[in-house]
C-alpha cells in the first residue's frame, strides 16, 4: 500500500514511525567519543575530532592528563604551540578553513582563524567559535575529555 492510499490515522503513524527511526539513528550516530572540549580563557567549545591515528592517539593522553598549551599568534592567520609530546601523521595537502586545528612536524600544532594552503594532518574542527575569542595576543588553551 503506498503511503498516498493510506487514510490519514495511518499515515499520520508511518510519519510518526519514521521521525522517530531517524531520531534513534542520529542519536546513534553521535559518539561523544569522538569530541573533546577545548578551553580559551573563560569559553568552553566543542570539538569533533578526525578520525585518524594522531587524534586516537590525542585521546589516550587525554585519559591521563588535560593538555594546556600556551598558543602565540603567528602571521595573522594562526595560533600555533608545541604539544609537548608526538602525534603519528598523516599529512595531506589541504586548505584550512577557520576553526581547524592541524598538526605539523610530529608535536607543532596550529588552530586556524583564516585559511591557509599546506600539507598538515587534520585533527578537528572547533564548534561555535569566533574571531573574538582569540584576540590578537598569546593565549592559553586546555584541552580536556568531554564530560
Amino acid at each position: 500500500m503506498s503511503l498516498t492510499s493510506c487514510d490519514n490515522d495511518t499515515g499520520e503513524q508511518i510519519t510518526q514511525e519514521l521521525e522517530e527511526n531517524i531520531l534513534v539513528v542520529q542519536e546513534e550516530n553521535m559518539n561523544t567519543d569522538n569530541i573533546i572540549n577545548l578551553k580559551i580563557w573563560d569559553s568552553e567549545f566543542d570539538v569533533i575530532l578526525e578520525d585518524n591515528s594522531a587524534t586516537k592517539t590525542l585521546l589516550e593522553k587525554l585519559k591521563e592528563w588535560d593538555v594546556v598549551v600556551n598558543a602565540h599568534e603567528y602571521w595573522g592567520f594562526e595560533k600555533v604551540w608545541d604539544l609537548g609530546f608526538d602525534l603519528p601523521r598523516e599529512d595531506k595537502q589541504i586548505t584550512t578553513e577557520a576553526w581547524d586545528l592541524v598538526l605539523y612536524n610530529w608535536n607543532q600544532v596550529s588552530l586556524f582563524y583564516n585559511s591557509n594552503s599546506w600539507s598538515y594532518t587534520k585533527l578537528w574542527k572547533v564548534q561555535n567559535i569566533t574571531e573574538s575569542d582569540l584576540w590578537d595576543w598569546d593565549i592559553i588553551l586546555i584541552f580536556s575529555l568531554k564530560k
